[in-house]
Order: structure tokens, then C-alpha cells, then sequence
């Protein structure tokens, strides 16, 4: 398919969202050029331009995967670097999660959106704002045409209201070898400022204790007996709530430094640990490279783009420390979160590991587990997911259930008990309320 029609044609309908991209790139030999993208996204209408004008472009799909190809007429030069700007016409598919809409891309390198639909929450873009009753969501990097030639990022737009779920976390418990329980205990949803949480009514026998890095403990006292078999359930109220606009404006190096003169408690989250070699010399050499950034946010994309496109995701099953991945070049989301904390670390940007669920309708029991970031700024902690590509921000599907200052994974339960091993197996299931 060819199509020819101009931005200003390509009408938008109530559910249709216009993705705006850029891409650079140097042209090897001269002459005309024929340059195709591989398009996660199902694009309804393309359209192409550069600095001479309109190109021609055509849609198609070879094994299953979109592509749209782009011819480029003019005479280009050898050696020298081209812009070309696409505007794609879609209209999406909206996924229910609890109450909200998500419109999701996976990895790709989104530049501005255009959407009839008001979002609630738009991350990895830098700013926002209203145009002809239309919004658009424009990401930094935009006129940054060196930092697109890499596809690097993915960008998650929601539409809707606040998620609120129950939590329900089940623990069977075989005493049947002859030990008794003394006290049994887990981890579960904090509090935060986008994530409230609360016990459900008439848990009595629950009591909240904390672990060294001020994560809450659920405490269950004497439950259960030698010969007992019982199953205990320990439930809570979780409302995640619409995150504030992400913008780029985190405040400088030079005040984060100030914040953290007059602060200890910030400044704990510098140090290395188990797997956080601030000290390695492979990371001092990578933070090294941007010794100069004046910003938090330039400092923190570039430290986050490094580990976006360094790492490759695999299943490790075993958390590896950053000083590993960074030579093995693969991870699962721990690895993501723990060079990226490291970096951080490294760079006088306290950091931390968050870990928590990943909402899915087709997950409701034993969902997802999950790690990202969160990092200091003069606004506060902020969040961000390498894993996902997500460099400001979180979704409404993250739910948050312990930070690592000290780099120590939080144990799902743990035990005091007399005799033989108790026997313990556990479930976690969630419902919309």
C-alpha cells in the first residue's frame, strides 16, 4: 500500500492515535535510498517526509512482521547523516487492567504522539500539551537526531482511572512431621505516595513489623501446631493511583549535591553492596563518559540508555551483581535494575531497587515478579523501568512490595519455628474491587 496524502489528511478518528517518530542515519553510498523499519505497532496509514519534501512510502508484511518501506529520490551524499519524520495513523487496541485502559508498544522508539483520547499517564516523554482539542506527547530526544540512529526506548501511554485490587496472599502449612510454627511472616504492598495500601478489616492476628530497609513484615504469631495442616491467608486493599505528568525537569547535579550535604539518609543510598560494585572500574569508566552532565535527567538517560542497549533479556534464574552483567551482557529484570542502580550509585545519584507484581488479567494468581528503579531528584524519588524501556515513570500495573537500600532481596515468607521443618507453599492472587 502507497499513500501519498498529506499530514493534514490523514484524518483522525475518537480512537485513533498519530505517532509521530524521527530516525537518523548515515548514508554509506550516494545516490537515492530505500530505507525500511521493522513496525511493532499496527500502522493503519504512513507517511514520510524530509527536508526536500514528501517521500513515498508503501506497508507491508513478510512473516508476520509490519514493515514500512520508505524511498528517499534525492541525491544523497556519502558520509553525510539524514532525518526522515514519519506520522502513522493507528487505532489501537485498548487492554483492560482493572480500571484502567493500557495502550501498550513494546520497544520502540516513539518521538511525539497525537491522540483525541485524554490520558491519565504518558512515560518515557518529556512534556505534554494541548492542540486543536488533540493532545500530544512529545519525547526529549525529539531534536536530538544522534541519540534516535538506536532504537532504544519503549513509551506506555494509559488511559482511565485509578487501579484498585485486593491482595490476597495464602500460605499452606504442613506441620504434619511433627514441628510446631512459633510465628510466620511475609512481605507485601507498601505505601507510597502513587500507591496505597491498607489490611483488609478483621485481621487481628496480623501485626506489621520492618525489615532492615524499612519494608513492611506481616507477622502471623503461633499459627499453627505439630500434626497441623492450616492454610493462613493475609489480604489488603492496593489503590495505585494516577502518576503525576513526567517532565524532564528534575533539577540539577550541582542542587542534588546540596540536598545530599545537608541529608545523611539520602546520602546511605550511594554505597555499594552485594551486588553493587559502585567501585568497579568497568562502571567508574562508563559513568566517566558523562562526567559532565549538569542535569539529573541527562545524567540519568545516559545511564539509562547505556543499560537499555547493553544488556540483552534472559531468564538468569540466579541474580547476578552489576559487575557480571555488565561483562555477560544479559539479564532479567534484576540484572536491569541492579546496573542501573550501580550506575547511579556511581554517578552520586542515590538509587534503588524496587521489587513488586506486574498486573495482568490473564496472571490474576501467582503474578509476575518484578524489578525497576527508583532515584533521587529534587522532586522527590522518581521511577523508572529498564526492563520495560520505560525511562521516567511507571504503570499503573506496577505494584510496589519492598525497596533494596541495602541490596538484600526481601524473603517472600520466613519462619520461626520448633522441631522438624515445617513443610510451607504459598499463593498470591489479586481481584479487581
Amino acid at each position: 500500500m502507497v499513500d501519498y496524502r498529506t499530514e493534514s489528511e490523514l484524518t483522525i478518528g475518537k480512537s485513533d492515535i498519530m505517532v509521530k517518530q524521527r530516525y537518523a542515519f548515515r548514508i554509506v553510498t550516494s545516490g537515492s535510498q530505500l530505507f525500511t523499519i521493522e513496525q511493532p505497532i499496527p500502522v493503519r496509514v504512513a507517511k514520510a517526509r524530509d527536508k526536500f519534501g514528501s517521500l513515498t512510502t508503501k506497508l507491508f508484511t513478510k512473516n508476520g512482521i509490519g514493515y514500512i518501506q520508505i524511498k528517499i529520490p534525492s541525491k544523497l551524499r556519502a558520509g553525510s547523516v539524514h532525518a526522515v519524520e514519519m506520522s502513522l495513523l493507528i487505532h489501537p487496541e485498548l487492554e483492560e487492567i482493572g480500571g484502567l485502559q493500557i495502550l501498550s508498544w513494546g520497544s520502540l522508539n516513539l518521538i511525539r504522539i497525537r491522540s483525541s483520547l485524554k490520558p491519565f499517564q504518558v512515560l518515557g516523554f518529556a512534556k505534554s500539551f494541548k492542540r486543536n482539542n488533540y493532545w500530544v506527547f512529545e519525547d526529549s530526544l525529539a531534536t536530538d537526531i544522534s541519540a534516535n540512529i538506536a532504537r532504544f526506548r519503549s513509551s506506555r501511554v494509559e488511559f482511565g482511572s485509578n487501579l484498585r485490587i485486593k491482595l490476597t496472599f495464602r500460605m499452606f502449612l504442613d506441620c504434619s512431621a511433627g514441628g510446631t510454627i512459633q510465628s510466620i511472616s511475609t512481605f507485601g504492598p507498601t505505601a507510597s505516595k502513587r500507591q496505597q495500601t491498607q489490611l483488609l478489616p478483621g485481621q487481628d492476628n496480623v501485626r506489621i513489623d520492618y525489615d532492615m530497609n524499612r519494608n513492611p513484615r506481616y507477622v502471623v504469631d503461633a499459627p499453627a501446631q505439630s500434626g497441623d495442616r492450616t492454610t493462613i491467608s493475609i489480604g489488603w486493599f492496593v489503590t495505585v493511583n494516577p502518576g503525576p505528568e513526567i517532565t524532564k525537569r528534575l533539577g540539577s547535579m550541582q542542587a542534588l549535591r546540596l540536598l545530599l550535604r545537608d541529608n545523611q539518609k539520602y546520602r546511605s543510598y550511594l554505597s555499594g553492596g552485594k551486588y553493587w560494585q559502585v567501585d568497579h572500574p568497568d562502571i567508574k569508566r562508563i559513568v566517566g563518559k558523562n562526567a559532565n552532565a549538569r542535569s539529573i535527567f541527562d545524567q540519568h538517560r545516559f545511564l539509562f540508555e547505556f543499560v537499555n542497549r547493553h544488556l540483552k533479556y534472559t531468564i538468569t534464574n540466579n541474580r547476578q551483581d552489576a559487575a557480571t552483567a555488565l561483562i555477560s551482557k544479559v539479564g532479567d529484570c534484576s540484572e536491569f535494575a541492579d546496573l542501573l542502580v550501580t550506575l547511579h550509585r556511581a554517578a552520586g545519584i542515590p538509587s534503588r531497587v524496587v521489587e513488586g507484581i506486574i498486573i495482568e488479567n490473564d496472571k490474576e494468581t501467582n503474578p509476575e515478579g518484578h524489578a525497576w528503579v527508583e532515584f533521587l531528584t529534587t522532586k522527590g524519588w522518581m521511577p523508572a523501568d529498564p526492563t520495560w524501556g520505560i525511562t521516567l515513570g511507571i504503570t499503573g500495573q506496577h505494584v510496589e512490595f519492598a525497596h533494596q537500600k541495602e541490596g538484600l532481596e526481601s524473603q517472600i515468607f520466613s519462619m520461626e519455628f520448633v522441631g522438624p521443618q515445617p513443610e510451607v507453599n504459598y499463593e498470591l492472587s489479586w481481584e479487581e474491587v
